[in-house]
């Protein structure tokens, strides 16, 4: 793994998550390729960070499908700042494998944003254009499918279907 990702990890907002999903994410963020979060060549680790936030609340889609997780992004002068929401009551029904896949989908989400170089979030991204929105979630996968989450897949895939 890439000593720069290692540093992101010591971040305050990975230790605020109860000792499960730090140790999930921790697993994840170790699989990722190094260059994961940088799709551009002209990307440099200052102009771009994340992080992992945990949440109470119960959301539904507009079609009534229940949250798992979430990106929002923030962008200042130089710098874009990912935050990955993971939402916990839902979580907590999962598998230890399922997480897994939800995080490196989210992680995933991220890439596939970043390698299109635009800044929307799944977050900001409900309403508008369906068609575009499908397209990123359908790169998210494949992206958290090509850094070997496959099987992390499937277990979530049949669980999420008992929720």
């Amino acid at each position: 793994m890439d000593g720069r990702l290692c540093e992101v990890l010591k971040d305050d907002a990975m230790k605020r998550l109860r000792s499960r999903y730090q140790q999930l994410a921790t697993e994840v963020v170790q699989r990722l390729p190094s260059d994961w979060l940088f799709a551009r060549a002209t990307d440099h680790l200052p102009t771009v960070g994340w992080s992992i936030d945990m949440s109470e609340d119960v959301h539904l889609t507009p079609g009534g499908c229940l949250v798992v997780a979430s990106v929002v992004v923030e962008q200042f002068e130089l710098t874009e700042s990912w935050t990955v929401t993971l939402h916990q009551r839902v979580l907590d029904e999962l598998s230890d494998r399922a997480v897994r896949w939800v995080i490196a989908r989210e992680f995933g989400y991220v890439a596939a944003c970043r390698a299109a170089g635009i800044m929307v979030s799944a977050a900001s991204d409900h309403g508008r254009h369906p068609s575009a929105r499908a397209a990123r979630a359908r790169c998210a996968d494949l992206y958290a499918i090509h850094w070997g989450f496959e099987g992390e897949k499937e277990a979530y895939e049949e669980e999420v279907s008992l929720l």
